[in-house]
């Protein structure tokens, strides 16, 4: 199984190598955290449909729109801490327009997801199943700890977790 690649997708949630400067920058962890939970719900079911016709009715295609809706309450939850996130990294500010940023999170989620090849769905369907049972905010940082795995061995990803001793 190649997870490498389902990994490098997932670093792309919350960064955006086109919105990062050039020099080596690195977020917390918890900021991290708080960009994947908010994300999850649009990454889910866009996953979905992009996998299905690759992998056929995995866990996904079954449960993704009530796994999101489940998620949904966390996400808004983080949503404070990620848009701080988001704008320190986009060095911008996003738009207090509900409509605007809905579009937005799906559209990133699209973009994301397309890059899934047949192994990656594979792995983010596993992943997504067994992740499942635990509580929205665990079901979100197990995401973003694969999220920094997969940062940290992408040698494109311009943005990385920062080390515990340099928050």
């Amino acid at each position: 199984m190649k997870l490498a690649p389902a990994l490098a997708a997932l670093a792309a949630v919350a960064l955006p190598s086109s919105a990062i400067a050039q020099e080596q920058r690195c977020i917390p962890r918890e900021d991290s955290q708080a960009v994947v939970a908010n994300l999850l719900p649009a990454l889910l079911e866009s996953a979905a449909r992009t996998c299905g016709p690759q992998i056929g009715q995995g866990y996904l295609a079954a449960n993704s729109a009530a796994l999101a809706q489940r998620l949904a309450p966390q996400a808004q939850r983080n949503w404070p801490q990620a848009k701080d996130t988001l704008e320190y990294v986009m060095k911008t500010e996003l738009p207090d327009n509900e409509a605007v940023l809905q579009f937005g999170r799906q559209a990133l989620a699209e973009g994301i997801t397309s890059k899934l090849d047949r192994d990656a769905c594979l792995a983010v369907d596993r992943l997504t199943e067994q992740l499942a049972p635990l509580p929205p905010q665990n079901f979100a940082n197990v995401f973003a700890l694969f999220l920094e795995l997969g940062m940290s061995r992408n040698e494109d990803t311009e943005l990385k977790i920062c080390p515990a001793n340099e928050y």
